[in-house]
């Protein structure tokens, strides 16, 4: 049963026992002296084998019911053969009956077998009527009822019941799309719904922005305007000290001076760049 697993987990007229045994048949009917073109019942297996030898990939996959029936019962047959011995031989041409029945049966749409085959399932056929016994029973079974099971081999394939799983969610694609537009649609409304709300942030951070920017320059303009003041207090005190000191030091308070229109028009200068800074301090005070 083991070596059964592992022939099938590969190719299996591809596999190396496979192979042995395959030769060592053809071997064997080589010393009978039994080529594939006498017409006997052992020719016909002798053909059968030697496409398989040729062809072992392709007999692997039109024949994988009977593999998977019989497995190593075949390469058993094929070594134990004795061209002597007729019940042997027959053992080994119903195999080979059924590898062809099956090989026929399961060619593609528009791929005919050749008329080399054709020829030797007739003669098979022919052969085939002829057994009695067990054998003939055999032969019946694989006329009748083997075709059915090897379609329902088929039908329960791995393969088919991929595409009926796939024709059922074909069924299933207008929902599915269905499903598919929903979810888009709601990404789509969720990222206007950001959209929005970063509009709604970038327009406050901006306010915000420009809020600070007005209360730095009102801060400034302040300061500037306490400057300006002060300075011009200060000038106002430095422009007036030169016209105090000299009525303290003339003598202000004498009758002289008082009475004397030229001292007072001697200060008129003074007094007029004073009216100058105060015109020009008073417009950077505003």
């Amino acid at each position: 049963m083991f070596a059964h697993a592992r022939l099938m987990s590969e190719k299996f007229f591809e596999s190396e026992r496979a192979l042995d045994s395959i030769n060592r048949f053809l071997s064997k009917a080589a010393k009978k002296g039994i080529t594939s073109s006498d017409g006997s019942k052992v020719a016909q297996c002798v053909f059968i084998v030697e496409s398989i030898r040729k062809q072992p990939t392709l007999w692997s996959d039109r024949c994988s019911a009977n593999i998977e029936w019989l497995g190593d019962q075949i390469l058993g047959y094929l070594d134990g053969v004795d061209f002597d011995d007729p019940e042997s031989v027959e053992r080994v041409f119903v195999i080979c009956y059924r590898l062809l029945s099956e090989f026929d049966l399961t060619v593609p749409r528009g791929f005919e077998i050749n008329h080399e085959f054709q020829i030797v399932i007739g003669k098979m056929r022919t052969e085939a009527v002829k057994l009695s016994g067990e054998r003939r029973q055999e032969i019946d079974w694989i006329s009748t009822a083997m075709p059915v099971s090897v379609l329902k081999n088929l039908l329960h394939a791995k393969g088919l019941a991929d595409i009926e799983k796939f024709n059922s969610n074909l069924e299933n694609i207008d929902k599915i799309q269905e499903r598919i537009n929903d979810k888009n649609q709601s990404q789509i409304d969720e990222s206007n719904r950001l959209s929005e709300k970063l509009s709604e942030y970038k327009n406050a951070f901006n306010f915000v922005g420009l809020y600070d920017g007005f209360s730095e320059i009102t801060k400034r303009k302040k300061i500037d305007l306490t400057f300006n003041l002060a300075a011009l207090v200060l000038m106002g005190f430095l422009v007036l000290a030169p016209f105090v000191y000299n009525q303290f030091k003339g003598g202000f308070f004498e009758e002289s001076m008082q009475s004397s229109a030229w001292g007072i028009i001697a200060y008129v200068p003074t007094i007029g760049v004073t009216l100058i800074l105060v015109y020009f301090f008073s417009g950077h005070i505003e």
